[in-house]
């Protein structure tokens, strides 16, 4: 065994692992946050450590993603450290301080919730009526074929007998939950959880009034796995006991926040009687341990995308009732959109609006009360900076505005020191670089000896180590050539998915409304810049909202509306999901969105 020490926010911790481990997966098992995008490939240049003690010479790998004064100071890439003597070293970044976005609309709708909880005062047993414990209770609550499971049935004669036959039953879906002494009618709570990829977000709600009580959120537990749904799929089956693993994580994750909650309110995890979870089809697949290797390959196959009902124990959630899985269309649009649609009322509109989710995934729809159609796109990585050189997370330092006629080219989260960029500064980053015509149109930067540009802005464009050029946003803070192509991929897959699915509606620009942006990096993105690249068509000016956590919005509706579970549950079944890698038309439409427009 060899003994490592591990040093991150002031603090030191010590493991004893085998001789020849893994660094990054030594890390990652012992539950230290990691940036680690790829998964531990040594493509994404994120899993950087820092070498008190013990460093070895660079590999190649750390050779082509640190800059020499990194290295110099004893950086590495911990996915290449294999462990063969003791060992100290400091994470430099926190990746557990993202801001994660949980706002959405706040109007309460409907509350009847599937969760009834009905205050019983029964007639006391005799010899004139010997009814059984449990028809006693049927009778009382007019439900015939009331279904109580073995535990439950094992416990409701002392708890009747012990109230003298003043119970409170709370029943879902025609099974009982809970039954509880005297009167808690007014005691009924549930939680609703978005499940991003790489941000989880739970909101507990009062189910009698419909108000949120608390929100607590936290960045994914399954994030140092990979970055985007394919590196999780993958390390479900390339490593051993990988979906076990990231089952766990996610699982033992939400019962920690709802925990959480509980402890914040003073409110018993026995009062929370259901849970609703979205996400898309991958996030809700690893929560239930269901295997998503198929989700990944052709002809892209999901095990479920119904709704799922299963009781919270049995996922290892301790709480009174039920965890709903809600509904999703297909193995790339999942119940974060469908729930999306909800929260818009896309199905209930005349006219045609169109809802974009961007997060770590793209998903897009388009439709009225007619028709909805949808479509999923490979563009979160590049604006949550898994695929910039020097991209990050929302934390604290991360570049997120730039303007390069201020004084100070940019703004970061915190005012803090930059130590990288996070998708709305990546997105303003190449928006400037057009609007400068720093890039010309096929996205190429120009010499700047040519651009009509202040000294201070052209000193800061110099060639970069990979024969390019790269931008100086500050010190080792860069953006290179790369991540502008890394960029148009992205805005090029989003614009021609909106194309490809306007066509499929038979509609044009000006049919669409509206436009609602959700997710992290929508909410938090300038909406100009995302005109200015063409991420958005420039005919959506003045049509655009920012709608926050749309998926988030539509769980709280469905845990507290029997009807808005129904029309998530048409809406599942009534979306056409339009896949493009089997459009011939989408390979020549993204060819064409590649360049910006002059």
């Amino acid at each position: 065994m060899v003994e490592i020490v591990v040093r991150k926010d002031g603090t030191a911790r010590t493991f004893s692992v085998k001789e020849g481990d893994n660094l990054l997966h030594v890390l990652i098992k012992e539950g230290v946050a990691m940036l680690s995008p790829c998964g531990g490939k040594g493509i994404c240049g994120k899993c950087k450590v820092i070498f008190k003690k013990g460093a070895k010479a660079p590999t190649d790998s750390d050779k082509k993603h640190l800059s020499e004064e990194e290295l110099n100071k004893g950086m590495r890439l911990s996915c290449g450290v294999k462990i063969t003597e003791p060992i100290e070293v400091e994470i430099p970044l926190t990746s557990d301080a993202i801001e994660v976005l949980t706002t959405g609309d706040d109007e309460i709708g409907d509350v009847d919730p599937y969760v009834v909880k009905t205050y019983l005062e029964m007639s006391l047993p005799s010899i004139d009526d010997q009814r059984s414990d449990l028809k006693r209770l049927q009778d009382a609550l007019g439900m015939e074929d009331l279904y109580v499971n073995s535990e439950l049935l094992r416990e409701i004669s002392a708890i009747m007998k012990d109230s003298n036959y003043k119970v409170t039953a709370c029943t879902f879906k025609g099974k009982l939950i809970s039954l509880e002494p005297g009167d808690t009618s007014k005691i009924s709570f549930g939680v609703a959880i978005d499940i991003g990829t790489t941000t989880v977000a739970c909101y507990l709600v009062d189910l009698t009034s419909g108000r949120v009580v608390d929100v607590v959120s936290g960045v994914n537990a399954q994030r140092p796995y990979g970055a985007d749904v394919i590196s999780r799929i993958n390390y479900t089956t390339q490593q051993e006991g990988g979906l076990t693993t990231l089952r766990d994580a996610i699982v033992n994750q939400i019962a920690e926040l709802i925990g959480k909650l509980s402890a914040k309110t003073n409110i018993p995890m026995k009062h929370i009687y259901n849970v609703t979870i979205v996400g898309n089809t991958t996030m809700t697949h690893l929560f239930l341990g269901l295997p998503s290797t198929n989700i990944a390959v052709a002809p892209y196959i999901p095990v479920v995308t119904s709704l799922v009902d299963i009781p919270g124990k049995e996922m290892g959630i301790p709480i009174a009732g039920y965890i709903s899985v809600l509904p999703g269309v297909a193995s790339y649009v999942g119940s974060d959109i469908t729930a999306g649609i909800l929260d818009c009322e896309m199905h209930k509109s005349e006219t045609y609006s169109l809802l974009l989710d961007l997060g770590t995934n793209g998903e897009i729809a388009v439709g009225n009360k007619d028709r909805i159609v949808a479509c999923a796109t490979a563009a979160g990585p590049a604006f949550e900076g898994a695929t910039i050189k020097c991209g990050i997370g929302g934390v604290k330092g991360a570049v997120s505005k730039v303007d390069l006629d201020s004084e100070k080219i940019y703004t970061t989260i915190g005012d803090a020191k930059p130590i990288g960029i996070c998708g709305s500064g990546v997105l303003d980053m190449v928006s400037e670089f057009v609007k400068h015509e720093i890039v010309n149109n096929m996205g190429r930067m120009q010499d700047p000896a040519t651009l009509d540009l202040t000294e201070n802005i052209k000193k800061r464009i110099v060639p970069s180590t990979d024969g390019g050029k790269e931008f100086i946003i500050e010190g080792n803070i860069v953006f290179t050539q790369k991540d502008v192509r890394e960029v148009q991929l992205a805005k090029a897959a989003v614009s021609a998915g909106i194309l490809i699915l306007m066509k499929e509606a038979g509609i044009t620009h000006d049919d669409i409304k509206d436009v609602y942006v959700a997710g992290g990096f929508g909410n938090f993105m300038d909406i100009n810049s995302a005109l200015t690249i063409g991420l958005l068509p420039k005919e959506f000016t003045g049509k655009v909202k920012s709608v926050g956590n749309s998926a988030g919005t539509g769980s709280k509706m469905c845990l507290l509306s029997k009807n808005e579970i129904d029309d998530i549950n048409k809406i599942s079944t009534s979306v056409k999901y339009v896949e493009l890698s089997g459009r011939r038309d989408f390979e020549g439409l993204f060819v064409d969105q590649m360049t910006f427009d002059e």
